[in-house]
């Protein structure tokens, strides 16, 4: 019986020729950003990114939001 031999993700990458999923995740952020930012001000989107909601939060940890994910890798690419 022939033993199969475990691959590295780095081997399964370069036989498809794909990258890795986290830089897919990231680039596809950074393009819906563009989109949400070249919106117009009146639009839903663009008013939730840039705008305070009013209330309180929740006694806790904040929960990560969209906007707290894509500052984070664009000050972790500077």
């Amino acid at each position: 019986m022939r033993k199969l031999r475990i691959k590295v993700n780095q081997e399964t990458y370069n036989k498809f020729q794909s990258r890795d999923i986290v830089t897919v995740i990231k680039v596809r952020r950074f393009e819906r950003l563009g989109h949400v930012v070249r919106m117009d001000s009146v639009r839903t989107v663009q008013r939730l990114l840039v705008g305070k909601l009013g209330g309180r939060r929740k006694r806790g940890r904040p929960r990560i939001r969209w906007k707290d994910d894509v500052e984070w890798d664009l000050n972790k690419n500077v």
